[in-house]
């Protein structure tokens, strides 16, 4: 006689099991419904986590501000901690995945080297400005000069 088992959350289980299951290998998490899906699940853009065997998706950890956490394919490279820092003229606000989704408006601009962080864009200093979006390096005020 044959007995259904259900998959329980947080380890990942092959149709037709007949042992008790294992802890994943991989950085993802099981639901409910594992057993009707073996494949496991990983963490999403703008998440990431560091412990394999998760039991949902609420466990992972939205990326911190100023860095992102992106794969291309998430279900093949799990994200097990922020992919890297903010890219200059852009921002990065908590739980971003896309590195490129938030570029800097006109007039502002970011740039790590210059001591801004990745949370936020700044204004353009005096004498110089920053004339498109995704701006890291101001351009320097053309001088006018005037005859009398």
């Amino acid at each position: 006689m044959l007995s259904i088992m259900v998959c329980p959350p947080g380890f990942l289980c092959s149709q037709g099991l007949a042992r008790d299951p294992q802890r994943s290998a991989t950085l993802s998490f099981c639901n409910l419904f594992s057993s009707q899906d073996p494949n496991p699940i990983s963490c999403p853009n703008g998440t990431y986590s560091d412990f394999p065997g998760l039991r949902d998706v609420s466990e992972c950890v939205q990326c911190p501000e100023g860095k992102y956490c992106y794969s291309e394919q998430p279900h093949e490279e799990p994200i097990t901690r922020p992919t890297g820092m903010c890219p200059d003229g852009h921002y990065c606000p908590l739980g971003t995945g896309y590195p490129y989704a938030f570029p800097c408006k006109v007039g502002q601009y970011r740039k790590t080297a210059l001591g801004h962080s990745g949370e936020a864009c700044v204004l353009c200093p005096s004498s110089y400005y920053c004339n498109a979006m995704g701006t890291h390096v101001p351009l320097i005020c053309p001088q006018v000069q005037w005859k009398c």
